[in-house]
């Protein structure tokens, strides 16, 4: 049936390359929004705060304008908190690897390339199972939440 072969194709991948995101032109979105003289007003003053949360396999076409972004938008005021969650890609190719390699259900995790570290920093998070995301989203709200309040 239609079903079992698409499958069948999916699994035949053998390029574990994900990156050819371009996060760059959805950040610069949320930055040219946020530079509006009154949306910044009303963060850089406190009467708003912005909690921006990508979620991502890690990998993107645009490392280096990413990074600059994310670092500008963690810049502008502290009423405004960027974080990354990577849950990273499985691996569909039917190569063979280490068991520690995966996840919980028995299915390869892809190996981080780094990217994800190199645009996000300390504003980032990697999960190893996408049933972390929950908790990992409600973290980093909280953590806004304690930094407001500090303020």
């Amino acid at each position: 049936n239609t079903n079992n072969r698409m499958w069948r194709a999916v699994l035949q991948i053998k390029s574990t390359n994900l990156g050819g995101t371009d996060d760059a032109a959805s950040l610069r979105r949320i930055r040219d929004f946020i530079m509006k003289p009154s949306i910044l007003e009303e963060l850089k003053t406190g009467v708003a705060d912005a909690v921006i949360i990508e979620i991502t396999d890690g990998e993107t076409s645009t490392e280096l304008e990413s990074r600059q972004i994310v670092e500008q938008l963690n810049n502008i005021s502290p009423h405004i908190f960027a974080k990354g969650i990577q849950i990273p890609g499985f691996n569909l190719s039917e190569a063979p690897r280490k068991a520690d390699d995966h996840d919980a259900h028995g299915q390869d995790i892809l190996p981080s390339t780094g990217t994800f570290s190199n645009v996000w920093r300390e504003h980032g998070i990697r999960l190893g199972r996408l049933a972390d995301l929950p908790k990992a989203m409600q973290r980093i709200l909280f953590e806004q939440v304690m930094q407001r309040n500090q303020m």
